[in-house]
């Protein structure tokens, strides 16, 4: 309490010079100086971790994931929270394997963590994204998106392709799942030829 008062009073005091020195700044001041005071007093409530909000947690986790009877993917996770009201799910170290039409593997993405919207399947993934296929194809970034329905992957941040020696790099990145129209929207730099 005595703390507090002596920086009111402070303040105070400083309010009334600057106020004496320049009145167009003394509204302001005032206003900063009772933010401040006041911010001491209120405690913080700490906000849920998500793993408090999610309705199950599974540890090492594998998902298969179908299409027409056919695997198109597998999904394996350190840690999934799944979040039933919101249809989505979030996981930890992160790896999914790619399947092609006849069930062999076409390529891995490996991130630190992400997002699956459930009736969607729209992935969205973060941290250390490592994309790599079977033709050779390498690709690096800090976020990587998946959506399903346009068949695309895209990211707002920087990318970096490797392919056959080459490699091409810039921000904001657009491609189909074949690597065959790859679009970079800035500070685009390198050479990636078509396979």
């Amino acid at each position: 309490m005595r703390i507090i008062i002596y920086v009111e009073k402070t303040f105070n005091r400083l309010l009334r010079v600057f106020a004496t020195r320049c009145r167009s700044i003394a509204l302001p001041l005032a206003v900063c100086a009772l933010f401040m005071c006041c911010s001491g007093r209120i405690e913080n409530g700490s906000k849920p971790t998500r793993e408090e909000t999610a309705d199950r947690i599974m540890h090492n986790a594998e998902i298969e994931f179908t299409e027409e009877g056919k695997a198109t993917g597998k999904l394996s996770a350190e840690k999934l929270l799944f979040f039933d009201k919101e249809h989505r799910t979030f996981g930890y170290d992160i790896t999914v394997d790619f399947f092609n039409n006849k069930g062999d593997i076409a390529g891995q993405l490996t991130s630190d963590s992400g997002w699956v919207e459930n009736t969607t399947r729209r992935t969205t993934v973060y941290g250390n994204v490592y994309l790599t296929m079977q033709d050779g194809t390498q690709l690096w970034t800090d976020s990587l998106a998946y959506y399903p329905k346009a068949g695309r992957i895209r990211t707002g941040t920087y990318v970096r392709i490797e392919r056959g020696g080459e490699h091409i790099a810039g921000t904001g990145f657009d491609s189909d799942l074949d690597f065959t129209d790859i679009r970079i929207e800035q500070d685009v730099s390198g050479r990636l030829r078509e396979n």
